[in-house]
């Protein structure tokens, strides 16, 4: 079933979302959204949930450290990338994905 829903953009570039779209994608305060833009256009959102490191196995921290050694700075780990890395999968290549701006930058 597909939904079409409306926010709007607020004072200081943030984004009000409809509740009944939290809901839906079952968000909480602290989630972010991860927005791929293709030829201009949002071409995807997700929902990112915070992670707690201290829970990470040292395995999976230790791939992150070494992934964060390798890739540029202007690099962020995907939601997909740390959910096969601590599936003990190795993650696909992925395109770079810009660090994340702060809300109200």
């Amino acid at each position: 079933m597909e939904n079409t829903y409306r926010g709007r953009l607020v004072s200081k570039n943030q984004m009000t979302i409809p509740v009944s779209m939290q809901r839906e994608l079952q968000m909480a305060q602290g989630d972010e959204l991860e927005f791929v833009i293709a030829s201009g256009r949002i071409s995807s959102v997700h929902v990112l949930k915070p992670v707690r490191i201290d829970l990470l196995p040292d395995a999976v921290l230790a791939s992150l450290k070494q992934r964060k050694q390798d890739r540029s700075a202007e690099r962020s780990v995907s939601h997909q990338e740390l959910t096969a890395l601590s599936e003990g999968k190795e993650p696909e290549a992925a395109v770079p994905t810009p660090r994340r701006a702060a809300v109200g930058d």
